[in-house]
């Protein structure tokens, strides 16, 4: 029988700032509570809140109890089903993403019992591990995923080589890939695909021009506004400034500068909406 970690107990009762009060601390079931925490997949809670809050009502906050419920649920927790392995096949997960459950089975002094979760998992698998699936993965531009078992593998391979294929043969999915700046796909070969590269250069120098211009106009915006306030420039409705109360040599030569740099934003602002609309 695996002996049990007892475990130092600070836990919380609520996340909100708000504090327990009497009926709360009277009908608070903390075995419930600990339950619905492991078997959620949460971390105990730390108590000392609720604690000092039904101190003053001189009501105790059970402690033990909230451990036994929570390795309870923990336990549930760390027992995936065969329905939540088949859920996760279907979605194309490796076995290895069950291990995110591992710091709460550790903590609570439990197994990760995958039994079950197996069974369940290859049966998923087999119906996401499909000819068919593996060409639309393919032809959305995702790389071969490294989860189908030997026995699935090879359909599922032939599949993904059809759909990239037909991919990286169409230069705009190259253009698209490039402007959402996303790397370079390793199923798509340079030297057999140049047409689809070509493009995807393209969008990579529009995303890039873009971001640079956005960057740009970060700038001008902060120093129009330092300029603004520092000589009290006015704004016409055309977007430009004109002299206010400072009539100062200085202020007319920051005019200057300012009404420079509105028209290079507008500029800026121009050439950015063409690369935006680019296709």
């Amino acid at each position: 029988m695996k002996k049990l970690i007892w475990l130092p107990i600070t836990i919380m009762f609520t996340s909100c700032a708000s504090h327990m009060t009497l009926e709360q601390c009277q009908t608070t079931s903390w075995k419930s509570e600990g339950y619905q925490d492991g078997e959620e997949g949460k971390m105990p809670r730390d108590l000392t809140r609720a604690i000092q809050d039904c101190g003053k009502y001189k009501v105790p906050v059970n402690t033990v109890q909230y451990m036994q419920g929570y390795r309870r649920g923990a336990k549930i927790y760390c027992t995936p089903s065969q329905e939540i392995g088949i859920l996760d096949g279907q979605s194309g997960k490796s076995i290895n993403d069950i291990n995110i459950r591992l710091p709460i089975c550790n903590r609570a002094g439990i197994s990760l019992n995958l039994t079950n979760y197996r069974k369940g998992l290859y049966a998923g698998l087999k119906q996401y591990c499909t000819y068919e699936n593996g060409k639309n993965i393919a032809s959305m531009g995702q790389e071969l995923p490294e989860v189908c078992p030997k026995s699935l593998r090879a359909n599922f391979s032939r599949g993904w080589q059809s759909g990239q294929q037909a991919y990286c043969q169409k230069s705009a999915n190259g253009f698209l890939l490039g402007r959402s700046g996303k790397a370079y796909p390793s199923a798509c070969p340079e030297n057999l695909y140049m047409g689809f590269k070509s493009e995807y250069d393209r969008g990579v120098a529009i995303t890039n021009r873009i971001q640079s211009g956005e960057a740009r106009l970060q700038e001008i915006d902060g120093y129009i506004n330092a300029k603004r306030k520092k000589y009290d420039l006015e704004q016409t409705s055309d977007k430009y400034y004109r002299i206010g109360d400072d009539q100062s040599a200085d202020a007319n030569n920051a005019l200057t500068e300012v009404n420079n740099m509105v028209r290079e934003r507008m500029n800026i602002e121009r050439d950015m909406f063409n690369y935006k609309v680019a296709h």
